[in-house]
């Protein structure tokens, strides 16, 4: 049990919602609701639980090879991140999705009484996942954010199968306190924000993004 609280421990001090994948979640919560932010959240915690696995159970051929293509892998990453932000600024920042979203929200409260947002399709949470996961499977620096985190921990690999798991599994449950937390802030601020102040936030979201991926590259570089 106490590896379980250590990977729960691990993920909400290491796995706090910032970066790419964060202002994504962020960006899609205000555009479409609590469920498009925290699906895109599911998908950074597939690439932690796939991260996790590799450094918790040892396995040295996936971790070295990672390692020793990080760069290419990392650009590729980069470039992802800028293109998101480009396309932040470039397309959502002129067109925002939230007065289309109010006035869809007000035909709902006329045919079912109720607020709640249209459903999307299988298809479209699927893109959002998918695209959130390479966005974070493409950052190599998660591998060795693990290491160190599993280091303080005092976490080697050496426990039983049944640990490991649950630390893994920990991780996944800090993971989801975090995302459940933040789309749910967001999700309730989305509708008190003003045409005009949701097309800054989108704005500033996009540049966010560009600075993330530029950052990245730098570091890259440098």
């Amino acid at each position: 049990m106490i590896f379980l609280l250590k990977g729960i421990l691990i993920s909400l001090i290491f796995g706090i919602p910032v970066g790419a994948v964060g202002t994504l979640s962020i960006k899609r919560t205000i555009e479409n609701g609590f469920w498009s932010g925290f699906v895109t959240g599911l998908g950074c915690v597939l690439a932690d639980v796939i991260y996790a696995s590799l450094c918790i159970f040892g396995v040295e051929a996936a971790t070295s090879f990672i390692q020793k293509h990080s760069v290419p892998i990392r650009i590729i990453g980069c470039a992802i991140v800028i293109a998101y932000g480009i396309y932040m600024i470039a397309v959502r920042s002129r067109k925002t999705a939230l007065s289309e979203n109010k006035s869809t929200e007000n035909i709902e409260k006329k045919l079912s009484g109720g607020g709640a947002e249209s459903p999307k399709s299988f298809v479209y949470y699927f893109k959002t996942f998918l695209s959130a996961f390479v966005v974070a499977i493409l950052n190599p620096v998660l591998i060795a954010s693990f290491f160190i985190a599993f280091s303080i921990f005092g976490i080697d690999g050496s426990g039983t199968f049944t640990d490991n798991l649950l630390c893994v599994a920990g991780i996944v449950v800090g993971a989801l306190i975090w995302w459940v937390t933040i789309c749910l802030l967001v999700s309730k601020l989305r509708t008190r924000l003003s045409e005009r102040t949701s097309r800054i936030v989108f704005i500033a979201l996009g540049i966010i993004m560009i600075l993330i991926g530029a950052g990245m590259i730098f570091s890259i570089l440098f």
